[in-house]
């Protein structure tokens, strides 16, 4: 798929995903439907989290390999993550959302259980042949393990960073989501590839990989900044249209 396609697809998930979840928390003051969305796409990244991209940056006939970034192909749905925290963060303070990213790591763990467990029952169909299936259910237990940690680790010291700035400089909305987005992805990036690919690919390919997740991590998470405003608008409107929506008269 066209990069620029993937980030125009992108950006329209996180109208719908923003909408949604903002009508929802003005409707029943809760995050119950962002954490649903939240922990359901954690789950997509660590069964995606094994495959490797390239995300072309070329437009027209440029030729720049510095525009062509290699990096997990689980990047695309950082922008959606990091915009959920950051909804709930701006709500409800760092406290739920650290409520909400333990509930996304004991379903993690909990999923790669499942997982496992219907990979030890024996298969009596061929047409589809059991190491395959495995490979594509499980991947690899130090990826996985690795994701785990720094997804644990990234999406807190963003909490954090988000709040402090917050705290700090209140008024600057896009201040904190591009800091704190930034900030965590980078962490997210550093640790990640080392953890899950160390002494089994050559040392320019990891810095090739980790600079490219950087990269393009950085470009999708700073795209999601539009959608805290969005966010905030639906919250606090007094348009009509939008309180008919969430039953206020």
């Amino acid at each position: 798929m066209n990069t620029y396609l993937a980030i125009l697809l992108v950006m329209i998930g996180l109208f719908i995903l923003t909408t949604l979840t903002a009508l929802y928390i003005r409707k029943y003051d809760n995050p119950n439907l962002t954490i649903a969305f939240y922990v359901a796409l954690i789950a997509v990244i660590q069964i995606i989290t094994t495959r490797i991209t390239i995300f072309d940056f070329n437009l027209f006939d440029w030729n720049f390999d510095r525009l062509i970034l290699v990096s997990p192909i689980g990047t695309y749905f950082f922008a959606f993550t990091f915009q959920m925290t950051d909804q709930i963060n701006e709500k409800y303070g760092r406290k739920e959302v650290q409520k909400m990213i333990g509930i996304a790591l004991v379903t993690q763990i909990f999923i790669f259980f499942m997982l496992w467990l219907a990979t030890q029952q024996p298969q009596i169909n061929d047409n589809f042949p059991a190491e395959s299936y495995n490979a594509i259910l499980l991947g690899s237990t130090r990826i996985i393990v690795a994701s785990w940690i720094t997804f644990f680790i990234s999406e807190n010291v963003d909490a954090y960073v988000f709040e402090w700035f917050k705290k700090k400089y209140d008024g600057k909305l896009w201040l904190r989501n591009i800091v704190s987005d930034l900030t965590g992805l980078f962490i997210d990036s550093i640790i990640f590839i080392p953890l899950a690919f160390y002494g089994q690919l050559p040392l320019e390919v990891l810095i090739s990989i980790t600079y490219g997740q950087v990269i393009t991590k950085w470009i999708f998470g700073t795209i999601d900044t539009p959608y805290i405003y969005l966010n905030r608008w639906l919250l606090n409107t007094d348009n009509s249209f939008i309180k008919k929506l969430v039953g206020q008269s």
